[in-house]
């Protein structure tokens, strides 16, 4: 029996990210995954998706100074879903694509107890971004196989939505997660309506969508009427309420809103094209309809296009630019505009490094009840960095 079948069956995983200079920096305290048995191998062995429901962006494994390869079959196949060996009793550290959401565990504090079922008060679902291989699998090969730390094999593209809470509900806000942030929906201050979840609600009622035929009254005028209900008869497909979900239909009817310059259908499309919701994924066309939105002061689009220049989505990567655009949405009282502009601070993206700047805007966005920001605060009075290190001030955060 190899010695990962030995001793206690849990395996420690600690997030860690890697400064320029190459520095292992932990992100949290190490979390216990249990890890499975393969009777095929008589080994222990983690599935990456085990690894990712606690971890946020996680790149690979390290056991000391050497990367852990994901194992694959005779012919250097990665098998899937994607595995790792457990080493347990041992501490393997997991780099993180980036600190942004300065802690590693999604949405955890480092200092209070956790558990693995429960991430959030309302999570995103999990997506098993492989599915099981339809091939008899083999005897493994476990020798090392090439490992980029900049390329995540796991994560091709945007994480699944997950924000402040809800993820991708009412009103197509998006703000990406890999700075604490993915798509999100706010009540439109443009549809000029308030209450707006009872104006939805009665919006289904009086069209009939969701209710008997005969009660709706709907025809072809509803097309000749105002950009507004266009806009939420999209979110109404969008999110399937009253209706069966429906992308092309969501995305018809923003459309039409959107050329009339809806700014809240213009981000809308931005998203739809960014998470290719019923169409290709096509980050150039999500950028085109984010700057639309953005160039008439929609703060939430302003953060995504923002968010588009960081990562380098649909443009050539641009710090500056990211960051002037998460300045226009900031100053408009942006929380979450504001978190991202403290990690641009945080990790010298594009501006000289600056702690206490970081600092600055987390508690701007803190103080508005931002849970990202609260986390990324707590973790620089937990490690010091701009203030003076202060675990009891880190764990109320």
């Amino acid at each position: 029996m190899s010695v990962a079948n030995q001793g206690k069956p849990l395996q420690m995983i600690r997030p860690v990210y890697k400064d320029a200079s190459g520095t292992i920096i932990p992100m949290a305290k190490t979390v216990n995954i249990k890890p499975r048995f393969d009777s095929m191998s008589d080994e222990y062995i983690i599935l990456w998706n085990d690894v990712k429901m606690v971890l946020a962006n996680p790149l690979y494994a390290c056991r000391e100074d050497t990367a852990v390869p994901f194992l694959t079959d005779n012919n250097f196949e990665f098998l899937q879903p994607l595995q790792i060996l457990a080493y347990p009793g041992t501490v393997l550290d997991v780099v993180i694509e980036a600190p942004e959401i300065e802690r590693g565990i999604k949405s955890l504090r480092v200092s209070k107890p956790t558990t693995l079922t429960s991430t959030s008060a309302s999570p995103t679902i999990p997506r098993n971004d492989f599915a099981p291989s339809q091939n008899t699998r083999t005897t493994r090969n476990t020798e090392s196989s090439p490992i980029a730390a900049t390329n995540n094999p796991i994560q091709q593209g945007l994480r699944a939505p997950q924000d402040r809470g809800k993820p991708l509900e009412i009103n197509c806000s998006v703000v990406p997660e890999s700075i604490g942030r993915a798509p999100q929906l706010v009540p439109d201050p443009n549809s000029g309506r308030n209450g707006f979840y009872n104006h939805r609600q009665h919006f289904v009622e009086e069209h009939g969508y969701g209710i008997s035929e005969r009660r709706s009254g709907e025809s072809d005028e509803y097309d000749k009427r105002s950009m507004n209900d266009n806009y939420e008869k999209g979110l109404i497909y969008y999110l399937g309420e009253g209706v069966v979900q429906d992308y092309p239909r969501a995305k018809e009817y923003f459309l039409k809103a959107a050329i009339h310059g809806h700014v809240g259908a213009q981000n809308c499309l931005g998203n739809i094209y960014r998470e290719g919701q019923g169409v290709l994924q096509e980050y150039s066309k999500a950028v085109e309809w984010y700057q639309k939105a953005a160039s008439q002061g929609h703060a939430t689009a302003q953060t995504n296009l923002g968010f588009m220049y960081q990562k380098g989505y649909g443009v050539a990567q641009d710090y500056s630019k990211a960051i002037e655009w998460y300045q226009k949405a900031a100053s408009q009282g942006h929380a979450a505009a504001q978190t991202n502009l403290g990690v641009m601070y945080k990790n010298g993206y594009g501006v000289a490094q600056g702690y206490s700047k970081a600092i600055e805007w987390y508690q701007m966005a803190a103080s508005q009840g931002d849970a990202a920001a609260q986390n990324n605060l707590g973790f620089m009075y937990e490690y010091g960095y701009g203030v003076p290190k202060d675990i009891s001030k880190a764990i109320d955060l």
